[in-house]
C-alpha cells in the first residue's frame, strides 16, 4: 500500500518541478481582464490541453455530494457550493492520479479511525494530500471572479479574481501568484519528515463535516464518516505535536466557537 501511494505523488512532483512556473502564471493571468488572446485551458497539474475534466476542489466523498453547502468567501461575502467548485485537470491526472490518491487516503483515515496500524509514511501522505487540496483552493480562488460585495451592485473590481482581491488592501495582488508557487513548491518536495509535527489528528465526539483554511497557513477538515479531524500548518514547524496541537486548539476556538 505504501509503495503504491508513494508512486502516485511522483508525477505531480515531476510536473511541478518542470512546469510549475508556467502553470502558475497561466492560472494567475488567465482571468485577468487585461489578458488578451487567452489560449486553450490547461490541466493545472501537468499543463496538457487534451481531455480536460473538472476536478472538484474538495472531493465529493468529503462533503458527501451535498449541494447545499459550500465555500463562504469572506472578501466579497458570496458563496459557492462545493459541488460547483472545480478546477481543470486532464483525464489522467484526475482519474489515474488524484482519484487513486484519495482512495489510499481514505484507507489511511479508516485505519486511524479503527486505531489500527499507521506510520510516519502514512502521515506524510496525508500531508501530501492536504498540500494538493491547498493547491486546488489557490487555483480555484484565482479563477473565481469577485463580481460584487454581498448584495450590493456589480463592483468595478468585479472582473478581478477573488485571490487578487484578498490582497487588495496590501496593494499586492501578485501575492496570489506567490502563494500558488509556494504551494507548488511544497508539493514538489518529497521528504515530509520535518513536517510531521505540523499535522494534528483530533478525535471528534461524532462524525461531522467541518472545513476552514487560511491560504498557505493552515487547513482544518473534520470528516463526516469518521470520528476524527485533521489540522495542518503549511508554513509553521513545531518541536512537538503537543505544541502544534495547542496552537491548533487556539485557532479552532476563535473560528468554531
Amino acid at each position: 500500500m505504501s509503495k503504491k501511494i508513494n508512486s502516485l505523488f511522483i508525477p505531480l512532483r515531476v510536473n511541478f518541478r518542470k512546469h510549475g512556473p508556467e502553470i502558475a502564471e497561466d492560472v494567475f493571468y488567465r482571468f485577468h481582464p487585461a489578458t488578451l488572446n487567452v489560449g486553450s485551458e490547461i490541466c493545472v497539474f501537468c499543463k496538457v490541453q487534451n481531455k480536460l475534466t473538472k476536478e472538484h476542489v474538495l472531493p465529493k466523498w468529503l462533503f458527501q455530494n451535498k449541494t447545499n453547502i459550500g465555500f463562504e468567501i469572506k472578501v466579497n461575502q458570496q458563496s459557492i457550493s462545493y459541488i460547483k467548485s472545480v478546477v481543470p485537470a486532464c483525464e489522467n491526472c484526475n482519474n489515474s492520479i488524484l482519484a487513486e490518491i484519495e482512495k489510499k487516503i481514505i484507507y489511511i483515515l479508516e485505519n486511524i479511525e479503527k486505531n489500527e496500524y499507521y506510520d510516519d509514511n502514512d502521515l506524510a501522505n496525508i500531508i501530501r494530500w492536504l498540500e494538493i487540496l491547498e493547491y486546488k483552493l489557490q487555483v480555484f480562488s484565482t479563477r473565481l471572479k469577485y463580481i460584487k460585495y454581498a448584495d450590493g451592485p456589480f463592483s468595478e473590481f468585479g472582473t478581478l479574481p477573488v485571490s487578487w482581491m484578498n490582497h487588495f488592501w496590501e496593494m499586492n495582488p501578485f501575492k496570489a501568484l506567490i502563494n500558488i508557487k509556494f504551494t507548488q513548491r511544497n508539493i514538489s518536495i518529497k521528504d515530509k519528515s520535518s513536517r510531521l509535527n505540523s499535522l494534528v489528528i483530533f478525535n471528534t465526539k461524532e462524525p461531522h463535516f467541518e472545513f476552514f483554511h487560511l491560504p498557505t497557513e493552515y487547513i482544518f477538515i473534520s470528516f463526516p464518516m469518521y470520528n476524527n479531524a485533521l489540522f495542518y500548518f503549511f508554513r509553521k514547524r513545531f518541536e512537538s505535536v503537543k505544541d502544534s496541537h495547542a496552537e491548533a486548539i487556539e485557532i479552532m476556538k476563535k473560528i468554531l466557537d
